[in-house]
């Protein structure tokens, strides 16, 4: 399943302003077929004790495995449920994955900290459409992301976000809006930013990312806006030697 180019509801997780879905998908269906053929065996030799044998003379066994029988539906429920609440969401932002119910798991990972994305798949999967997928991040952590459909395609959804990503003028128009914004909030000027007629000198550079550093370990910034206007200052610094 893929959405592009609108907002989209889903559970518990919200857009930031102008941010955009790209792919939403559930793991594959085919991680349902073991609690359903255990429901459905289940179901089966109950019909059989109940029609063909003389099982449930006792009102006991009758209750009992109706209550039995009971319980395995209510598992087969759960985990259907389950199913639906499991997600992963792509954005021009973000890969989120949530799941669970009662209790809610989240894991976010902010498309500029990837740093490579692994899948695999053996010959049963590539015939029914699924596979697993790693998201490698900057980081050292590994996020895997188990009984994907379609692994390849949303590996390459993340891929072109990531070239978008790239593009050095929203890296600069990031920097600037930082900028902007320590202006208004910090009378002492804490960051003044490189004047844009002469090219930037490698202390200033330096004296920058550090001082994005300290803001966004106090939590002025993000860890994501620091990351991404670092690689604007270092890509410039490039450009200009």
């Amino acid at each position: 399943m893929s959405v592009s180019g609108r907002k989209m509801s889903y559970p518990r997780v919200r857009l930031a302003d102008g941010e955009q879905v790209i792919r939403r998908v559930h793991h594959h269906g085919v991680v349902l077929l073991p609690p359903m053929l255990i429901f459905l065996v289940c179901l089966g030799a109950w019909l059989y004790l109940f029609i063909a044998q003389d099982f449930f003379r006792q009102k006991w066994a009758f209750i009992g495995c109706l209550i039995f029988l009971a319980l395995l539906a209510a598992w087969l429920l759960w985990r259907i449920v389950d199913w639906i609440h499991a997600v992963v969401v792509l954005t021009d932002k973000r890969v989120v994955y949530q799941t669970g119910l009662a209790r809610r798991f989240s894991h976010e990972i902010p498309l500029s900290r990837v740093s490579d994305i692994y899948s695999s798949r053996g010959l049963i999967e590539r015939i029914i459409g699924m596979g697993d997928m790693v998201i490698e991040m900057t980081n050292g952590v590994s996020v895997p992301l188990v009984k994907m459909p379609d692994p390849e395609g949303f590996k390459t959804d993340i891929m072109f976000q990531l070239k978008k990503e790239d593009s050095p003028q929203e890296g600069e128009d990031v920097v600037k809006r930082l900028a902007v914004e320590l202006e208004r909030s910090q009378p002492t000027r804490e960051m003044t930013p490189i004047p844009p007629e002469r090219p930037p000198i490698y202390s200033e550079i330096v004296e920058q990312i550090d001082r994005l550093s300290n803001l966004a370990e106090r939590g002025s910034i993000t860890w994501e806006e620091f990351e991404e206007a670092k690689r604007s200052l270092l890509e410039r610094l490039e450009r200009e030697e």
